[in-house]
């Protein structure tokens, strides 16, 4: 039988699952905004600002992408 984190494999990333399909993310994109979240949200110090970016660089992208094609999402 397997084991499971539940804090780490459920628990943690299922606010950002939830924040990535209100906001409308595309499928494409859940990966990468979890592990760059993910990477933000526990670095420490000017360590966390930079790992922020990738962030923002997705929700730029985003956001550009709503403004040409609204959708039924947070963003739009």
């Amino acid at each position: 039988m397997g084991q499971a984190d539940l804090i780490r494999d459920y628990c943690a990333p299922l606010p950002q699952r939830v924040f990535i399909a209100l906001a409308g993310f595309p499928a494409s994109y859940e990966e990468v905004v979890l592990a760059a979240t993910f990477g933000a949200m526990n670095a420490s110090g000017s360590e966390s600002a930079g790992r922020s970016e990738p962030i923002l660089a997705h929700l730029r992208e985003l956001v550009a992408q709503k403004r040409t094609k609204p959708g039924t999402d947070l963003t739009s």
